[in-house]
């Protein structure tokens, strides 16, 4: 969705300029009808919508296809005193969204009067796909324009069944100046990588042809301007013209708003509006690529023989073959007849979401998709394979009734106002039989966290944002409570597609630990404690005991492989608690690398492994290079970082702020003075800092900015 901010809009700086507009509606006020304005049809179909699909500002008018219709409808406005003028220009900007799964027309148009008398049509797009964000210029210089009682309408025509939602704001009237060059559009992704050609579209809303102009672009304010000039156009009054500048921008990874302006118009150094010459959109340069897994939602009923038939010729042969490679919600429908007992009004939450009528129904992606095996492969085959900018990490724990979710989303671009969305399943479910032949059903949603709405949220590259759940699961249709998976979909609320989605994994028991990762200055009795948040076993189910719980334990000097740890290891006996004490004492100021095997809980399910690295204090009469000696600078860092002392220091690891080691850095002199290390090659973003060494072992944290 391209999403476009007009410069100065409505801010005109001349009385000639604020002549020029007749009617401006923004629907700010929040009222539909607007004053003075008339719906000719049903009015629940017309509604503010708080939203900027159309590329304005919030609010904006949506034209809803509920409740549904067959027929045509218009919006018509407030009189406009045309008395004098031969023509004028009608804009506005729109998105339309086409019905997913059909091609089949629907109408939506322009049309004007004047005296109450008959309807002009003088703009019409007959739509059988979406239309992306746009702004529409129409020259009108009927028999209408001259009246003071000149008006304007926004029309609908069709079955409903054929589109979702029509956007509409910023609607101008306009008596043209004599020169008047607008930006219309700018035809660029809000995210990618490499270099990308700026495109868009210009209008001329002036009395004048434009012949010439120069479009220029800016990435960064205070930045290089790419000018393109253009020569030989003959762009009438209430045409547009498209445009591509010959040179393509190419950034960093980052966050820019893209300034894109018009000037230079047939050679004058200023048209008559200024306020409409530039347009703004925020792009985005992600930081990392990660595969997109394809989401699938299947609304189904035990009642619909239909979806029976789907089910095993066509969804249950494809989920066989595909089911690591997607994710599959499933909402179990209250009709046809009685419906399915497992029916959640979660579930129809999501269904009046997407407008479903009918099962089986299938969306992947967030679009509509055919219920047939070529449906359902080309709504994979769309998005497996391709590249997204957002990560999901998750991980759920089930005890007794309860499911606690621990889900972490990770974006390397910016993504406003989205909704992640997180629905617990159960993977088999047989107690929703009913008439349509169907024996058991899988991926059943039981219920969506915290509800239907979802979560909403403003991603910002580089700042992971965690969301933490603990759902009762008792009043819901669970069977089995060792049978429940959990689904993550980030989802944009407005378009309905989707940025990423994933499952979550399941762990036995969340572990603490008492010593954290890359601790320093540790006393060399210390104990290290490993407290469970279940009852854990061995793997395979044998009960862990005092003579058998050293076996999970792996205690090691400076790395995995270095020499043996001494130590003594015990359990509590409510299975909860394992205590290690090194026998004998550590030794000073050395390196230790210590892991706890994985076990798993009562119902079988695996812990995750623990792993510690941490440094031991220093002996007194030991020379020591004290913490303050070593600096890490400047923080924030651009493209290099300087250590201020590196006596002592053998290895530098510098981790991501997930965990993942990105850099290292080996044989530094044993010596006094600074050291730099480039991280021209790392992303804006906060870094952990590991050095280790003979003299020293100690973490830091440091940011790159740019």
């Amino acid at each position: 969705m391209r999403k476009l901010l007009l410069f100065s809009l409505g801010l005109f700086f001349s009385l000639g300029v604020s002549a020029q507009v007749l009617l401006q509606q923004d629907f700010s006020a929040g009222t539909m009808p607007p004053t003075g304005w008339m719906v000719m049809g049903n009015l629940q179909n017309w509604v503010i919508s708080q939203t900027s699909n159309a590329s304005g500002t919030i609010p904006e008018m949506q034209v809803k296809n509920t409740p549904s219709f067959n027929s045509s409808m218009r919006i018509i406005s407030s009189q406009v005193n045309t008395t004098g003028l031969t023509q004028v220009i009608i804009r506005f900007k729109h998105m339309f969204d086409h019905a997913d799964g059909n091609s089949s027309p629907f109408t939506i148009g322009l049309d004007t009067r004047s005296n109450n008398g008959s309807w002009n049509n003088v703009w019409t797009n007959a739509a059988t796909t979406d239309i992306g964000a746009e702004t529409v210029t129409v020259l009108v210089n009927n028999a209408n324009v001259g009246a003071a009682s000149f008006q304007f309408s926004l029309t609908v025509n069709g079955n409903s069944q054929n589109f979702k939602n029509w956007y509409i704001d910023d609607i101008e009237v306009l008596n043209p100046l004599t020169l008047d060059g607008a930006m219309a559009s700018i035809d660029i992704p809000p995210l990618f990588v490499g270099k990308q050609s700026v495109k868009g579209e210009f209008s001329n809303l002036g009395q004048t042809a434009i012949t010439s102009a120069d479009i220029s672009y800016q990435a960064t304010e205070g930045g290089e301007v790419f000018t393109t000039s253009y020569s030989g156009l003959n762009v009438a009054t209430g045409g547009s013209q498209a445009f591509e500048c010959t040179d393509s921008l190419d950034v960093t990874p980052g966050l820019y708003d893209l300034k894109v302006w018009i000037s230079n118009i047939n050679g004058a150094p200023a048209d008559d509006n200024t306020a409409n010459d530039t347009l703004v959109k925020s792009i985005s340069v992600p930081t990392q690529l990660i595969y997109y897994r394809p989401f699938f939602e299947e609304f189904t009923s035990s009642t619909c023989g239909p979806c029976a038939s789907f089910n095993s010729s066509v969804l249950n042969p494809f989920i066989a073959q595909h089911e690591d490679d997607i994710t599959l919600v499933k909402y179990q429908m209250n009709w046809p007849g009685s419906g399915d007992p497992y029916y959640t009004q979660e579930g129809g939450v999501r269904r009046t979401y997407y407008g479903v009528n009918a099962v089986p129904d299938m969306y992947i992606d967030g679009k509509k998709v055919a219920t047939s095996s070529a449906g359902v492969n080309g709504g994979f085959n769309a998005t497996y394979g391709t590249m997204t900018y957002v990560e999901i990490a998750s991980t759920h724990e089930i005890q007794g009734n309860n499911v606690i979710i621990d889900a972490n989303i990770v974006p390397y671009a910016n993504y406003p106002d989205v909704k992640v969305h997180i629905a617990i399943i159960e993977k088999v479910t047989t107690q929703n039989v009913a008439s349509n032949g169907e024996t058991e059903f899988h991926h059943v949603m039981m219920k969506m966290v915290p509800d239907a709405s979802g979560t909403t949220a403003n991603l910002v590259s580089g700042q992971a944002l965690n969301l933490k759940f603990n759902m009762d699961m008792s009043a819901t249709n669970v069977e089995e409570m060792d049978d429940l998976m959990v689904a993550i979909f980030i989802q944009d609320n407005a378009t309905k597609g989707t940025y990423q989605s994933g499952y979550s994994t399941e762990v036995g028991a969340s572990v603490t630990a008492s010593i954290e990762e890359g601790a320093t200055n540790v006393p060399v009795d210390e104990q290290i404690v490993l407290d469970f948040s279940q009852p854990v076993r061995m793997i395979g189910g044998t009960a862990i005991t005092n003579s058998n719980v050293a076996e999970l334990i792996l205690y090691k000097e400076g790395s995995i492989t270095g020499a043996d740890a001494g130590f003594t290891a015990t359990i509590n006996a409510a299975k909860t608690q394992i205590v290690v004490t090194p026998s004998p004492n550590l030794k000073y100021d050395q390196r230790y690398f210590f892991k706890m095997m994985p076990v798993e809980n009562y119902a079988g399910v695996q812990t995750l492994p623990v792993t510690r690295n941490f440094t031991t204090a220093l002996n007194v009469g030991v020379p020591q290079v004290p913490s303050t000696e070593v600096r890490i600078y400047p923080n924030p860092a651009n493209n290099m970082i300087y250590i201020s002392n590196i006596a002592g220091i053998n290895k530098v690891d510098i981790y991501s702020v997930v965990g993942t080691l990105v850099k290292s850095v080996e044989n530094f002199p044993n010596s006094r003075g600074q050291a730099g290390i480039s991280v021209s090659e790392l992303p804006a973003g906060l870094y952990i800092l590991r050095m280790s060494g003979s003299l020293k072992d100690t973490t830091s944290r440091f940011v790159i900015s740019r």
